[in-house]
């Protein structure tokens, strides 16, 4: 992973068990950094490799439509 996307997922995997994904990716966004449809299949895998399937869900759920 490249440094930007390991900060990312770092920012997502330390966020409490039932925060959402979607402030800290529009944070992400907001901040000038691209999300591209690589980086988001590397982050969903990353997350699922790791355990933590709710996060992986939840950026599935909200970014579908850009990965397929």
């Amino acid at each position: 992973m490249s440094r930007n996307l390991n900060r990312l997922f770092g920012r997502i995997s330390r966020s409490g068990y039932n925060a959402s994904v979607s402030p800290i990716l529009d944070g992400w966004v907001r901040g000038g950094q691209a999300i591209d449809r690589f980086d988001l299949v590397t982050i969903i895998r990353e997350l699922r490799h790791h355990k933590n399937y709710s996060r992986a869900l939840q950026l599935w759920k909200k970014f579908k439509l850009y990965i397929f």
